[in-house]
C-alpha cells in the first residue's frame, strides 16, 4: 500500500482568500501558479455544470507543474439528470 496522498481543495480561485492565502499584491491571473506551490491537487468545479474550454484547460497545464493533479467534477447531466445511465 502506498502512503502517498494528495493535499488540495475544491478550487483556488476565491476572493476571500486575498490577504489569507494569497499576497494582497498577487495578480488572480497569478492565483493557480501561487497555490500549485503550496498544494499537489484541486478539484474543478465548474466541469459539474459546463466543460472548461480548451483554452482554459491548455492555460492549467502551462500554469501547473508536471505533477499536479486535478479532478473535474463528473457533468451534472451524467451524474443528477441520467442517474448514471448511458455513460
Amino acid at each position: 500500500m502506498s502512503n502517498n496522498y494528495l493535499v488540495g481543495t475544491s478550487g483556488w480561485y476565491y476572493y476571500n482568500w486575498k490577504d489569507l492565502f494569497y499576497p494582497k499584491e498577487l495578480r488572480s491571473a497569478d492565483w493557480l501558479n501561487h497555490y500549485c506551490k503550496h498544494l499537489k491537487t484541486t478539484e474543478i468545479n465548474n466541469s459539474f455544470y459546463a466543460l472548461p474550454s480548451l483554452n482554459s484547460l491548455k492555460k492549467w497545464y502551462q500554469d501547473t507543474p508536471d505533477n499536479f493533479v486535478f479532478s473535474l467534477k463528473a457533468w451534472n447531466l451524467i451524474t443528477h439528470k441520467e442517474k448514471l445511465k448511458n455513460s
